[in-house]
């Protein structure tokens, strides 16, 4: 695994905090960012789609799918995706206009395309 500067990774992929969980075990660490990028845009798209249908039923959808990306990304440290989850989970529990989920919803995928990118190279997969 390559080492990136901790200015340059720290918000966006912070290895130290899914080292820690894997206790350091490399095959460990990459088997769950290959999971990760694996299922993230399942859920990306899920709530892409819930966020463009506007009603009650697909904002409880909307929520759930941010939260669900919100622990995944705090699990492989990454704080700007949590927190762009985050922000999308609330938008969608507060009823939010359609506009701004589907903005939140974008966003999270913008910021989840840097850190595949980042995480490939990080793990030279």
């Amino acid at each position: 695994m390559k080492r990136f500067s901790h200015k340059a990774a720290s918000e966006l992929f912070d290895p130290s905090v899914l080292a820690g969980l894997t206790d350091n075990d490399e095959r460990v660490f990459a088997a769950v960012v290959s999971s990760f990028l694996a299922q993230c845009p399942s859920l990306l798209h899920a709530l892409a789609v819930a966020s463009h249908a506007g009603d009650a039923g697909d904002a409880a959808q909307a929520a759930f799918q941010a939260h669900a990306i919100k622990g995944m990304a705090r699990n492989i440290g990454s704080a700007s995706l949590f927190s762009l989850a985050r922000n999308a989970e609330a938008l969608a529990r507060e009823g939010a206009p359609t506009e701004q989920l589907v903005a939140a919803a974008a966003a999270l995928q913008d910021e989840f395309g840097r850190l595949s990118l980042l995480l490939q190279e990080y793990t030279g997969s």
